[in-house]
């Protein structure tokens, strides 16, 4: 049966994801980029297809997956009625989750991957993707990668996507290149397909006001709009900036500050050093760009003999 996609479905940007028969499709990009539709796509297109298809939707527990990846697919097909329609499945609290092409009884089954092991149980798989892959560890992704080996299937399929919201995340040093942008040499041309989206690329929403939001929402940190916005690497970013930035100049006094009378003194001690140690100061009560902490004293006590 030839599947024909219609242009009303799917983005530009998207194509060669569609297309794809890559033994490995991997898809980084940042918030509202619509990677998750394409694959959605992608996959019920598969299912018409009257050949052996047995496509298996993951992530990395299974409880997760009623309320994220199976509501996406709920979402997909209310959006595309026309191919709802040759679809069974339910979106009751209590489903089992299983998307029936009713024309070819081609099945999508939903798959957690808490426990490896459970991939035993998984048969005859043509197609497995794995949502929000970077939160899922390297074992268990190879795990369900491996069972991808029917030999009935036209072709074999592992499909990840995330956002990628660490540059050492472990999806980076095993699947791309130093640069974070091709795929890693270990790959062949033909065995990996790396695809790369942002908001930009997608045709389904107003563009500028959603930018506009995720501006609003992370416009404090440039390494969050990278990741969101553009779809970039992020760095892990420091619970305390201030102590890493801490300069000498810049934030030492060579004269002494008075304590403010209408704010608290705090006294600070450590008892697991001998001479025992003591710092007495003060700090603003609001925190932000201009929040301050003042030093007034500190105190060294040699602690008794015994």
């Amino acid at each position: 049966m030839v599947f024909r996609y219609k242009k009303e479905w799917y983005s530009k940007a998207f194509g060669e994801v569609l297309l794809s028969r890559h033994r490995r499709l991997i898809l980084k990009g940042g918030r509202g980029s619509g990677k998750t539709r394409h694959i959605i796509l992608k996959l019920v297109a598969r299912t018409f297809y009257k050949g052996h298809v047995a496509i298996y939707y993951c992530r990395n527990y299974f409880e997760t997956i009623r309320k994220n990846t199976f509501n996406d697919i709920v979402n997909f097909f209310k959006s595309c009625p026309e191919l709802a329609e040759y679809f069974e499945f339910s979106d009751k609290p209590n489903s089992s989750m299983i998307f029936t092409n009713k024309l070819t009884g081609n099945k999508m089954y939903p798959f957690g991957l808490d426990d490896p092991d459970n991939t035993k149980g998984i048969s005859e798989a043509t197609e497995v993707w794995v949502d929000e892959m970077d939160k899922c560890t390297l074992p268990q992704v190879m795990a369900i990668d491996a069972v991808l080996r029917t030999p009935q299937a036209e072709y074999l399929q592992f499909i990840g996507s995330f956002n990628p919201v660490s540059e050492k995340s472990w999806v980076k040093s095993f699947y791309f290149d130093e640069d974070g942008i091709n795929p890693h040499p270990k790959f062949n041309k033909d065995e990996i397909l790396i695809h790369h989206s942002t908001v930009y690329d997608n045709e389904f929403i107003d563009v500028e006001a959603y930018v506009r939001n995720l501006m609003l929402m992370y416009g404090y940190s440039q390494n969050l709009i990278n990741v969101n916005v553009h779809g970039m690497w992020g760095i892990e970013e420091n619970d305390n900036p201030w102590f890493t930035a801490f300069n000498h100049e810049r934030h030492v006094s060579k004269t002494i500050i008075e304590p403010y009378r209408n704010l608290p003194i705090y006294v600070s001690m450590d008892f697991n050093t001998d001479p025992m140690c003591a710092i007495v100061g003060q700090h603003s009560q609001i925190f932000n760009q201009s929040s301050w902490c003042h030093i007034l004293k500190e105190y060294k006590i040699n602690l008794p003999k015994k």
